[in-house]
C-alpha cells in the first residue's frame, strides 16, 4: 500500500515536472516544430499573411502582396515548386514599416529627379554656349578681316587723293573711280559697324548663358552635397537592414523599412524570405543572399541556386 502510493506520488511529480517543462520552453518547443521546414524547406509550404503596410511608402496592401509573390517566385523557380503560400492567418508575417531610412530614400529619389532634371539643363544650355561661343568666335575672324581690308583699301584711297591732289586733281574718269571707291569704303564701314554691334550683342548673350550656366552648376553642386547629406549612417546603408527576418517563439515575421524602387523591394524580400528558408549570407555581390542589395537582377545567381538546393537536399 505505501508502494503504491509512493508510485502515485511519483509519477504525479513526474507529471508535473514535466508539464512545467513544457510550460517553460513552451516557446522553443513550439519554434522547433512550427519551424521543422528549416531543416528541409522543400518538403513542405510556408504560409505568409501582410501583417501591416505603412501608406506613407505609398503603395497599396495589394501592391506589397504582389510583390512579395514576386519574390517568394524567385525561388520557386529555381526548383519547380511552391514554397510560399498567401493565407489571411499564415504563420509568417510580413510587414511594410516607414522609419527615417525610407524617409531619407524618399528625399534621395526627389533629389535625383532635381539632379537630373539640373543636369539637362545643364547640358543643354552648354551646348548652346558652345555654339554661341563658336560662332562669336567665327565672326571675331571675320570682323578682324574686314577691318584689316577695309583699312588697306582706306590707304590706298588716301595715296590716290594726296597723289591727284598733288598733281592738279584727278581727270574726270578718275575722279568717277574714286567717288565710287569712297562710297564702297563707306558701304564696308557700315558693315563693320554692325558686325561689331552683333558681335557685342553676342558677346552680351554669351556673358548671360555664362551666368547662368554658373548658377545651374552651384545649383547643382549645392543638390549633390544635399544629396550626400542624406541617409549618412549605418542604419541608411544599403545592407539588408533595409529588412529583417526576425523569429520569436513560434511566431516569425520580415519587416521590410527601406527600398528605393520596386525591383530593390522585390529583391530585398527575396533576401528575406532566403533567410525564412534557412539561407545565410554568400560573397557573390551579384547573388540575393549577398548582404548589400547593390544588384538589379531578379534571377538567383547560380550560388543561390546551390545553397538552396542544398538546404532543400537536392541533388
Amino acid at each position: 500500500m505505501k508502494n503504491s502510493t509512493l508510485n502515485k506520488i511519483l509519477s504525479f511529480l513526474i507529471i508535473a515536472v514535466l508539464g512545467w517543462s513544457i510550460y517553460i520552453f513552451r516557446d522553443d518547443i513550439f519554434s522547433i516544430l512550427n519551424n521543422s521546414h528549416k531543416r528541409n524547406p522543400c518538403l513542405t509550404t510556408i504560409t505568409y499573411s501582410i501583417k501591416e503596410v505603412d501608406p506613407q511608402f505609398g503603395i497599396s496592401k495589394q501592391e506589397f502582396k504582389d510583390s512579395v509573390e514576386e519574390a517568394a517566385e524567385i525561388w520557386e523557380t529555381a526548383i519547380g515548386k511552391d514554397i510560399f503560400v498567401y493565407s489571411d492567418n499564415g504563420n509568417l508575417k510580413i510587414s511594410l514599416i516607414y522609419d527615417t531610412r525610407q524617409e531619407a530614400t524618399q528625399q534621395l529619389n526627389q533629389l535625383d529627379s532635381v539632379i537630373a532634371n539640373n543636369k539637362n539643363k545643364y547640358n543643354n544650355l552648354k551646348s548652346e554656349y558652345d555654339e554661341k561661343v563658336a560662332e562669336y568666335n567665327q565672326k571675331t575672324v571675320q570682323l578682324q578681316n574686314k577691318i584689316n581690308a577695309y583699312n588697306s583699301a582706306m590707304n590706298n584711297y588716301e595715296q590716290q587723293i594726296i597723289y591727284w591732289n598733288n598733281n592738279g586733281g584727278a581727270p574726270p574718269q578718275k575722279y568717277e573711280a574714286l567717288q565710287k571707291q569712297k562710297a564702297d569704303l563707306e558701304n564696308e564701314l557700315n558693315t563693320i559697324n554692325n558686325l561689331n554691334k552683333e558681335l557685342k550683342s553676342l558677346g552680351d548673350n554669351i556673358n548671360n548663358l555664362a551666368d547662368e550656366l554658373n548658377r545651374l552648376a552651384d545649383n547643382l553642386n549645392l543638390k549633390i552635397n544635399q544629396y550626400n547629406g542624406i541617409g549618412v549612417g549605418e542604419e541608411n546603408s544599403n545592407e539588408f537592414e533595409q529588412g529583417i527576418y526576425k523569429i520569436n517563439g513560434s511566431s516569425e515575421s520580415i519587416e521590410i523599412y527601406q527600398y528605393k524602387n520596386k525591383t530593390k523591394l522585390i529583391r530585398v524580400l527575396a533576401h528575406e524570405l532566403g533567410h525564412v528558408l534557412g539561407l545565410e549570407h554568400l560573397n557573390n555581390p551579384l547573388s540575393i543572399m549577398y548582404p548589400i542589395n547593390q544588384g538589379t537582377s531578379l534571377t538567383l545567381t547560380a550560388d543561390d541556386i546551390t545553397a538552396l538546393k542544398n538546404i532543400c537536399e537536392i541533388k
